[in-house]
């Protein structure tokens, strides 16, 4: 527990029992819960920084010094209680996978600040079959781009409309979470185009679900750009109830030409923004 005691001392007037001496004193205290209120504000905004808002803080108080947070916000201390909130937040690169299933694959790549490690993991555009009247037919460049309807007369079946897995390839991760709580799973991923926007995921042994588009946002943007993405529940990021220790996630290719970062578990409920973030996993 970490509690800081400001205290500031004013002057008092000279003359006692004055009229003007009394105002002043008044003013003092004035200027003193101000000065006490801005100093607490700046005293929690320099540890939330320091500690990245992991501190275990119980709270900022001010007055006496008697107490703790609790205290302070209770009246038997005064000045200002505030709550440093604790998140939890553990990220890995996509390429240190335990398991990695072809045609899903490891690209070496050093793109500066664009990606984290040593590069990402990629399922190659065109890498999918497709069927035609229900018949598989070839891999590779002879399939047809997305959106083609007919060939020979036949039609396409779109695989963004299976909900669960028909193709090989996957990565799988074992992450230590340090902690019980309930969790945010994000993607750090790069969209080829409409037919290259969305994968299957898993978390233990639950159903495989699917993140697709660019839910935080619209269904058609951030296309060509690195950005953190998450599926959404009833209009929000879903979460997982996960207990402290080892938990096995999985990702898996839904479409072919998605490219994947960087991943995160983490108890804070804010967008982590589209940056790289600082990685470190415990396997």
């Amino acid at each position: 527990m970490l509690k800081l005691e400001m205290r500031i001392v004013c002057g008092r007037a000279l003359t006692a029992g004055s009229a003007k001496a009394s105002e002043m004193g008044r003013m003092n205290k004035v200027v003193a819960a101000i000065a006490l209120a801005a100093a607490a504000a700046m005293a929690a905004f320099l540890i939330a920084r320091i500690c990245g808002g992991t501190c275990p803080l119980r709270g900022l108080t001010g007055g006496n010094g008697a107490g703790d947070g609790a205290a302070g916000a209770s009246g038997d201390a005064t000045g200002p209680v505030v709550q440093v909130r604790k998140f939890v937040t553990v990220a890995w690169e996509a390429e240190e996978a335990d398991e990695i299933e072809p045609p899903m694959r490891k690209v070496e790549a050093k793109l500066g600040n664009l990606i984290g490690g040593s590069g990402y993991l990629e399922i190659p555009d065109k890498s999918n079959p497709y069927e035609v009247d229900g018949k598989v037919e070839t891999i590779g460049d002879c399939a047809p781009p997305c959106g083609v309807g007919e060939k020979g007369g036949g039609k396409r079946s779109d695989p963004r409309s299976y909900d669960q897995p028909k193709f090989p390839g996957r990565a799988v991760y074992n992450v230590e979470v340090p902690e019980d709580g309930e969790y945010f799973f994000w993607i750090r991923t790069w969209w080829l185009d409409s037919c290259g926007d969305s994968v299957f995921y898993k978390v233990d042994d639950g159903p495989y679900r699917v993140l697709a588009g660019d839910p935080t946002t619209r269904a058609s943007a951030g296309r060509d750009v690195w950005r953190w993405r998450t599926e959404l529940s009833a209009g929000k990021p879903r979460t997982f109830k996960l207990a402290k220790g080892l938990h096995r996630i999985e990702i898996r290719n839904r479409e072919d030409g998605p490219r994947f970062d960087q991943l995160m578990l983490t108890t804070d409920p804010s967008h982590p923004g589209d940056e790289v973030v600082r990685t470190a996993r415990v396997k």
